[in-house]
């Protein structure tokens, strides 16, 4: 099964249901990248005979700070090296030396393509560490990451072959080799996620029961393969560091049959069983909100994703957590390792202003792609799970509401919700000192009592028409409550103050007049940090009479008003529209000023407030359109400021009803 995306094909869904397994194809070739901290494959592209590498797929992983595209070429920054890559070029350059990349770099959809075999300066320069690149294997070794393995092979009547290794190994796939529909008395067993390499590639035993052992490096990862006489089992240690091969003897047929082998029963668990995949967003240079005193977003999702790892571990759920250090991942990639690794429910972590207390979202679909057949699109592959999410997300808020605390449930575009396969939901919080939260330990555990027993009670399922939480999820929402309260820098309290800004709603304020065209009296929606909400305020504006310039005055006029000082809504200096032309007569594409989005403030409300605040008041102002797209400086941004979705298209519809989560 494989993912339709810009550049990239992955997997589709398989169901939805309470654990949720998916079945995702290993792309044709595969570069497999091995560190002392991690091990992470990313895929090889054929372009025109050549292979290439996506340069952010291959330097995320290890922290690199998102690209930035400066108009003259690509900046990535890792380590606090820095390299500079433009379109067309063969040649970059990293802090100052110039490297030959062999080919010419190439752009596709935002994402910088590098020749495969540039890798290697790339790393060994950017980590300032030596690299080994076996590159036919496509297997590249930074730093003393190897882990290598002795054989030995014990005779008599029970013959086995043991293999020791240096350190703890687990197979990502171990399968008996067929032919014709029927199994030879040949093991295979996969390391892609091992350094492992081997001294002798082939060894030869006398004992008929096995007698081969085979080491190769193909596609990214190493192999063992072993050939016996007669069927093998393969059974490894509790420590990893031993893996043993011997006759099975439950097994009198080599018909066609499941292969039970021990060593995979982990790694078949882990795809079948529930678990939680908890994501504090942001990381590396990319520090999401400033929090002022209390710090920035990257660290305070971190230390609440810590705690929520250990609540929910603590109660029999299983969860994993997408970064455990000050690193950056881009989102498609933080899409793609849960979607790889299956996850049940996936939980993305904010914490930025305005107001008080928790925001729990799940996904509006800011736009659709149409799917291929049987494939989903990248940009809308929640589709599916979607109504799984919601119920998440309404049950999270409730729990919160039933404890007498005030929390919101909103749905909003926000990356990379649209492109997880499985159940998933963001959780903001705005963290505030209270002394209301100075809980002493003995009505935390109460507290803690009480969240684990609502997921026990058969009353607190959902009746009726609606998705019943499956109890995994349930266990999974009372820890999330649990965390966010225990983390002692939130107020479960979210405050309206729609009475002060009601007077001033309804004043109407001068705009600057634009060149030519006539004095009207439109209406702007407007947003308002400190309420959290959207107001609708009369304004005498100058519109010229042709369409595409009417809606640039309009956008522009909304601008002026955050402009300001004293500002409701205060976006960066410099921020305007350039230009604004309609490619289909309901179709508007928006073109932006860079301050726009790099002088945006952080936040999934904050942005989502300035993105709903213009699509209302153009589709209030100029009649038919249906669909509205932003740029900056002409080109794509993932989103405005970390959260928002700018790759779709917006349809104003849904952006209307979007619009009433503000009133």
């Amino acid at each position: 099964m494989r993912w339709i995306r810009p550049g990239l094909v992955v997997a589709a869904i398989a169901g939805l249901c309470c654990a949720m397994t998916l079945t995702v194809a290993v792309p044709e070739k595969q570069l497999t990248v091995y560190t002392t901290q991690t091990s992470y494959s990313l895929p090889v592209l054929d372009r025109q005979g050549k292979l290439y590498v996506a340069l952010s797929d291959l330097l995320s992983p290890l922290g690199a700070a998102k690209p930035r595209n400066t108009g003259s070429g690509w900046i990535f920054l890792l380590n606090k090296k820095q390299a500079v890559v433009s379109e067309g070029q063969s040649k970059a350059n990293i802090s100052g030396n110039q490297i030959d990349l062999g080919e010419k770099v190439l752009v596709e959809n935002n994402r910088v393509l590098v020749p495969m075999e540039s890798a290697l300066p790339f790393l060994s320069r950017m980590l300032n560490a030596p690299v080994d690149f076996h590159q036919t294997a496509r297997r590249i070794f930074v730093g003393s990451t190897l882990t290598r393995f002795t054989p030995t092979f014990k005779t008599g009547d029970k013959p086995a072959l043991t293999l020791n290794f240096n350190h703890p190994v687990t197979p990502d796939k171990t399968f008996r080799e067929e032919r014709d529909g029927v199994f030879t008395n040949r093991i295979t067993l996969v390391f892609r996620k091992d350094p492992l390499i081997g001294d002798n590639n082939n060894v030869q035993f006398n004992d008929g029961a096995i007698h081969a052992l085979t080491y190769a490096e193909e596609n990214g990862a190493a192999l063992l393969k072993v050939t016996g006489n007669a069927p093998l089992k393969v059974v490894r240690s509790d420590d990893g560091k031993t893996i043993t091969l011997e006759q099975d003897s439950s097994t009198t047929s080599l018909q066609k049959a499941p292969l039970n082998v021990a060593v995979t029963a982990e790694n078949q668990r882990h795809a079948q069983d529930f678990f939680v995949m908890i994501d504090p967003s942001h990381g590396g240079y990319d520090k999401g909100s400033n929090m002022g005193e209390k710090g920035v977003e990257k660290d305070i999702t971190l230390r609440l994703a810590r705690e929520l790892h250990k609540a929910l571990e603590e109660r029999g759920i299983p969860s994993r957590m997408l970064r455990d250090s000050d690193v950056d991942i881009a989102l498609d990639r933080r899409a793609e390792i849960t979607n790889e690794q299956h996850a049940g429910l996936y939980v993305a972590l904010h914490a930025s202003p305005p107001g008080k207390g928790v925001r729990v979202y799940s996904l509006l679909q800011a736009g659709s792609q149409p799917s291929a057949g049987p494939f989903l699109s990248w940009e809308s592959a929640q589709a599916p799970a979607l109504a799984r999410s919601k119920s998440v997300a309404q049950a999270v808020a409730a729990e919160m509401k039933k404890r007498g605390w005030t929390a919101v449930n909103l749905d909003m575009p926000v990356r990379p919700l649209n492109s997880v396969v499985s159940p998933a939901i963001a959780v903001e919080i705005a963290p505030e000192n209270d002394p209301a939260l100075a809980l002493e330990a003995g009505k935390r555990e109460t507290m803690v009592a009480s969240a684990i027993a609502m997921a026990w009670v058969p009353g607190a399922q959902s009746t009726g028409t609606q998705a019943m939480i499956p109890r995994h999820f349930q266990i999974t929402i009372a820890v999330l409550l649990l965390a966010v309260l225990v983390s002692g820098v939130i107020i479960i309290r979210l405050t309206h103050k729609e009475e002060a800004m009601t007077l001033q709603a309804n004043a109407p304020f001068p705009v600057q007049p634009a060149v030519g065209g006539k004095q009207e009296r439109i209406q702007l929606l407007l947003a308002y940090d400190e309420d959290q909400a959207l107001r609708w305020r009369s304004a005498d504006v100058f519109l010229p009479t042709d369409r595409g310039l009417r809606a640039r005055e309009t956008l522009r006029s909304v601008l002026a008003q955050y402009l300001q000082s004293p500002s409701p809504h205060p976006l960066a200096k410099g921020t305007d529209i350039k230009d604004v032309y309609f490619i289909q007569k309901d179709t508007l594409i928006v073109d932006t000023t860079a301050p726009f989005a790099d002088g945006h403030p952080a936040g999934i409300l904050l942005e989502q407030m300035t993105i709903t605040s213009l699509i209302e008041s153009l589709a209030a102002n100029v009649p038919g359109i249906s669909k509205v797209k932003f740029l900056v400086e002409g080109k794509e941004r993932d989103t405005l400021a970390g959260h928002a979705d700018l790759m779709s298209f917006y349809q104003t519809a849904a952006v209307h009803e979007l619009a009433k989560e503000f009133e």
